[in-house]
């Protein structure tokens, strides 16, 4: 403490040589004390502090002065978390709506940079949707219509690669979590990634970037305008997730875990990678703050690690600015889309029912007895999903025929199609 805070505080109470040191932490360094989050918030969504106090279940001024002086959380994601917990413990705040707070005025922050004159691709942000009228499986239209033509059912690889399924363990570590449940997704992802997630009725692009305007984002999407199920946006190391709140909560809960997996595989692993091989400053190129030197290019091709930015996930061929598609089902604009959107679509049900876990309950509930009969097995593997893992209808029937054929007894021809 300085010799001047130690004149000032002379003949001072406990509580008020806190409030002495929390205006000097506001006036000096914000950026470094909770201070910083709890101004932002209170101006972000034009609230007192006694609100915030309320909202994070702090009902004393000492708490709050002791908040307000904790350092903020560490980026690291592993980290982030147990940074949360300890500042809880500290000042009796709710751990949940402290993760709250700091994802939203980080990200906020962070995505208002955005400039409407630019493109995603231009700005190096990441764009990336879950459209109505991309659902796995087609369209059911009744309760018995799945079954009819089960073997036929479009299917997902049944195995994850390596580096996707360490993206799931880190994902569930760094926010503390031992199993997965679906019902807690949301709160796990705010622990675990630096992410908002909002929910909009009838969310459509328009009504998305009407959104982000009212925070002080402008932004336009490089494409005409569409219905979704969800969208993310993600911009300097944090992302917005986008819901429709129209949607029932198995829809939604899944729309979430798409996106958090074009989050997690589209952008902050290619980010931290470079990051991590060709320094901090290699930041500012993948923002699109500035072009890469002529030394990070020569570094990017011997460190295998892209700079050129991130493109947006959203072009569907023949849409148009009402949303209806004119292409047949399936027909993409670029297959590098489609080859996200089905590694999104896999992930996401790791995510949510994890496949070794699901097939121990098929065996538990005696369906996986059912393997040779493959549409029996995929109508009861269907309700399970839906009921026990809160899938949608849709991704439930592609991910029970998937799981059908883990199931089936080889047959010869089966085990000469092998060869």
């Amino acid at each position: 403490m300085s010799d001047r805070l130690n004149r000032r505080a002379a003949g001072q109470t406990p509580l008020e040589l806190l409030e002495l040191m929390m205006r000097r932490a506001a006036e000096r360094e914000p950026q470094n004390y909770f201070i910083g989050i709890l101004d932002e918030y209170a101006r972000q969504h034009a609230l007192s502090n006694e609100a915030i106090a309320a909202f994070l279940g702090i009902e004393t001024r000492r708490p709050w002065l002791r908040l307000a002086l904790c350092g903020r959380p560490r980026v690291p994601r592993h980290t982030f978390w147990p940074d949360v917990q300890a500042i809880a413990a500290e000042t009796g705040a709710d751990p949940d709506r402290l993760v709250t707070l700091v994802r939203t005025v980080e990200a906020l922050q962070a995505l208002r940079e955005l400039s409407i004159q630019r493109t995603a691709n231009e700005r190096g942000a990441l764009a990336a949707a879950r459209d109505r009228t991309d659902d796995l499986g087609g369209q059911v239209t009744s309760a018995d219509a799945p079954y009819m033509d089960a073997v036929a059912t479009e299917t997902l690889p049944l195995w994850l690669d390596a580096g996707s399924q360490m993206a799931i363990t880190d994902f569930w570590e760094a926010a503390g979590a031992s199993t997965p449940e679906p019902s807690f997704l949301e709160r796990d992802a705010l622990r675990s990634l630096p992410c908002l997630v909002i929910y909009l009725p009838h969310l459509a692009l328009s009504r998305i970037e009407g959104w982000l305007a009212s925070h002080e984002i402008l932004y336009r999407f490089p494409c005409p305008n569409r219905y979704l199920r969800g969208c993310l946006l993600a911009y300097r190391g944090y992302g917005l997730i986008f819901i429709d709140s129209e949607d029932t909560v198995n829809e939604q809960c899944y729309t979430l875990a798409h996106e958090l997996v074009h989050l997690i595989l589209d952008y902050l692993r290619p980010r931290g990678e470079a990051i991590a091989r060709l320094g901090p400053d290699v930041a500012e190129v993948l923002d699109g703050q500035r072009p890469a030197t002529h030394e990070e290019q020569v570094n990017a091709v011997f460190e295998q690690v892209s700079i050129d930015g991130y493109f947006h996930l959203l072009d569907r061929a023949g849409t148009t600015s009402h949303g209806a598609a004119l292409r047949p089902k399936g027909a993409w604009l670029d297959a590098s889309v489609r080859a996200a959107e089905t590694v999104a679509d896999r992930i996401a049900l790791e995510l949510l029912a994890p496949r070794d876990v699901v097939m121990a309950r098929l065996a538990e509930l005696g369906i996986s007895n059912l393997g040779n009969d493959q549409a029996r097995f995929i109508a009861a593997t269907h309700e399970v999903l839906q009921q026990d893992y809160q899938l949608p209808q849709q991704p439930a029937l592609v991910y029970a025929a998937t799981l059908a054929s883990a199931f089936t007894a080889p047959t010869l021809e089966n085990w000469l199609d092998d060869l």
